[in-house]
């Protein structure tokens, strides 16, 4: 059984996974997150690595493992720089299982080699106007089946 947590009581601002770095000395790297359950908060999986006044601040090298992301705006946000010195980067989402909803963003990133493998599902929610997926960097790489709805 996977941990959840549901955020349909919380206030809409609320993120799940949200791990910011901002100050010299400040680095997150070889954390593993694994099967977890995020339903219903503003972003699911938030990594934000601000500019530091001097020296690094990085959030690279994580695992997210069998993550499933319902019901939320932002599914995974990942904002930094594309290198140091703050950088989200050589991050790994496998995996994945996301189900939409009609205001779903499914991917914000920055950075460099990031992956992402999963499923997506009822992309026929999302109203098709706009981006779902916003890749600033090509070298981040997206492996992501989109489950769509036969008529």
């Amino acid at each position: 059984m996977l941990p959840s947590l549901i955020g349909a009581d919380l206030i809409e601002e609320q993120d799940y996974i949200y791990i910011q770095k901002n100050g010299p000395g400040h680095e997150i790297s070889f954390v593993t997150f694994e099967n977890v359950k995020v339903v219903g908060f503003n972003t699911g999986v938030y990594l934000i690595a601000l500019k530091p006044q001097s020296g690094y601040s990085y959030i690279n090298a994580n695992s997210f493992d069998k993550l499933v992301i319902d019901d939320c705006v932002n599914c995974i946000r990942l904002i930094s720089a594309e290198t140091v010195p703050n950088e989200c980067s050589g991050n790994t989402f496998k995996s994945l299982q996301i189900q939409t909803s009609t205001a779903t963003n499914i991917l914000i990133t920055n950075g460099q080699y990031n992956e992402f493998d999963g499923m997506v599902w009822d992309l026929s929610n999302i109203p098709h106007n706009r981006s779902i997926v916003q890749l600033t960097n090509t070298l981040n790489i997206l492996f992501m089946l989109l489950a769509l709805e036969w008529l």
